[in-house]
Formats: C-alpha cells, sequence, structure tokens
C-alpha cells in the first residue's frame, strides 16, 4: 500500500547522500529517501481551482507568511483557506530500492486566505461566501499569493493576482482567479517546455517507512515519537548516544532506547561513544526546525 506525503521541493545532499528529500529525514535514512527526476518535460494535467480549510501554521509552511501576521493582531476567530491552482503530473523514481516510488510535480498557484472579523461563521464558509460577505463589508478578509514552480511570468491574466496579493479577498479577487484558471489552461497547451515544475508531493510505501520510523517492538505513537524528538534534541546539543541514554530523563519518561539508539546510528551516523559531529549538528537541527516558523 503507498500513500501521497506533501514534501517541500528542497532535495539535496545530507549524510553524504545525494538527491535526499529533505522533508522526510525524520522518517527514514538518508539512503532511503532519495529522489530522481527523470530528464525531460513532465505531463501535465489540466489545473483546476480547489480549496481546503487548514490553519494559519499549515499555511505559514508553504510560505503564506501574512496569515501569522493576521493571527498575531487580530485575536479572535480565524478561518483559514488553502486555495490551489495546480497543474500536475506524476513521474517515477529513477533510484530504485528505497520508500519513493513516484514525485507529483506541478505548477501553478497557492492562495492562502484568511477570514477574521466576522458575525456568522456560515457565511464565510467558503472562499466564495468569505469573497461575497467581504465585498458587503460583512467581514474582513486577506489572502497572499505564493507561485508553485516557473515560466507563469508571461501570463497577462496572472499580473492583477500577484499585484493585488496581500489585500482583501473579495468578489474581484474570486473573478480573477477563475481568469487565472482558464489562462493557464490555455498556456499549458502550446508552452508547457516553457514551465518548471517543482517537488509538491512523494508516493511512499506505507510499510517501508512504519518500520523505519518504528523499530521492532515499539507500537505506540506518541512513545516513540517522544524518544526520537528527545534524541535530536540531545544530538543537537552535543550528547553523545551514550550520554543521552544515561542521562536520568531517560528512564523517568519511560523513553524507547532502540528508538534513540536507531536516531543517533541510522539518521545521524554516530557511533555509541562518539560525540556528534558538525554534519550530525546540523542534521539534528533540520529535523527539529522543520516545522517552526
Amino acid at each position: 500500500m503507498n500513500i501521497d506525503v506533501p514534501v517541500s521541493p528542497f532535495v539535496g545532499t545530507i549524510q553524504d547522500q545525494d538527491d535526499v528529500v529533505f522533508s522526510l529525514v525524520n522518517l527514514a535514512p538518508a539512503k532511503d529517501i532519495r529522489l530522481q527526476i527523470p530528464a525531460g518535460p513532465v505531463t501535465l494535467s489540466e489545473a483546476h481551482l480547489t480549496y481546503a480549510t487548514t490553519s494559519v501554521e499549515a499555511l505559514a509552511e508553504v510560505g503564506i507568511t501574512s496569515a501569522v501576521t493576521v493571527s498575531n493582531k487580530f485575536h479572535g476567530s480565524l478561518i483559514c483557506f488553502n486555495v490551489e491552482l495546480l497543474a500536475s503530473g506524476v513521474v517515477r523514481n529513477e533510484i530504485q530500492g528505497g520508500l519513493i516510488e513516484s514525485a507529483t510535480l506541478g505548477v501553478g498557484f497557492r492562495i492562502g486566505v484568511v477570514a477574521f472579523n466576522f458575525q456568522d461563521e456560515a457565511k464565510v464558509a467558503t472562499p466564495a461566501l468569505l469573497a461575497a460577505s467581504t465585498t458587503l463589508n460583512m467581514s474582513s478578509s486577506l489572502f497572499e499569493v505564493a507561485v508553485v514552480g516557473a515560466g507563469l511570468g508571461a501570463l497577462p491574466a496572472v499580473k492583477p493576482l500577484i499585484l493585488s496579493s496581500i489585500s482583501a479577498f473579495d468578489m474581484s479577487t474570486f473573478q480573477t482567479l477563475g481568469a487565472v484558471e482558464v489562462a493557464l489552461n490555455e498556456y499549458l497547451v502550446s508552452n508547457k517546455e516553457a514551465l518548471s515544475p517543482v517537488l509538491l508531493s512523494v508516493s511512499m510505501e506505507t510499510s517501508g517507512i512504519v518500520k523505519n520510523a518504528y523499530p521492532t517492538g515499539t507500537a505506540d505513537f506518541k512513545a516513540d515519537a517522544l524518544a526520537q524528538t528527545y534524541a535530536f534534541e540531545r544530538a543537537y546539543h552535543g550528547a553523545s548516544q551514550e550520554q543521552a541514554i544515561a542521562d536520568p530523563r531517560v528512564k523517568q519518561r519511560n523513553l524507547n532506547i532502540d528508538v534513540i539508539k536507531q536516531v543517533y546510528g541510522t539518521y545521524l551516523q554516530l557511533k555509541p561513544g562518539e560525540q556528534p559531529t558538525p554534519q550530525a549538528h546540523d542534521d539534528a537541527g533540520r529535523v527539529l526546525s522543520a516545522g517552526r516558523y
């Protein structure tokens, strides 16, 4: 069984392994999460507008930082939407034997929308309703555009959307989105070579993820996640595996020693008595900071 895992587009070198998907370093050893995309153009689907409710934190993780500004300045209820207009395509992974079987690449736009200062949640429950409510001054809203991929600058319909980014999400904006959808699909017909799609997600084999993330004899997700976080923290602060395991907090918190050993030995490539190398320190810090903004 495979699952589709959203990832950031960043791929690089970790632990002497090239082509590692950075977003997955806390799931498996670097050698098992490598990705090479086949050369040549990607066959892209038609782009369609979609939306889903989301959180301020999730918007910030995809680069929509204005949501954080609204959250910090406005202390009432917020409703967030992730509106996407993406053309995408699936490609196989050229590297065999790892956990990643294929990848989805895409190009288009992500629009983070935040509703606030509203009286009736039902009247801002969708982007269309929010746009109407904002136009009628029944609520406040803000949207920000993040371009996904490259090559979209030649689309005239895109300019009004980008120029009005970080302003109210009203009916004018909603209608502009419809025009951009039409223009993007027309552009895709004869200009696919001019577009540079980026990594959106990967398809991974679930049993391999479980085997790597949770060693034999563990089944408690929360307990294992705590042990993993503890190990990365201790390594980041300079403790060897032996020092981390000897710390009285391991017994006090009933942390799984096998998970701690796996983090040090498999992820960070350290021997039991070895102090964390600069590379291990940086790798641990990258994992610990993945969800911060």
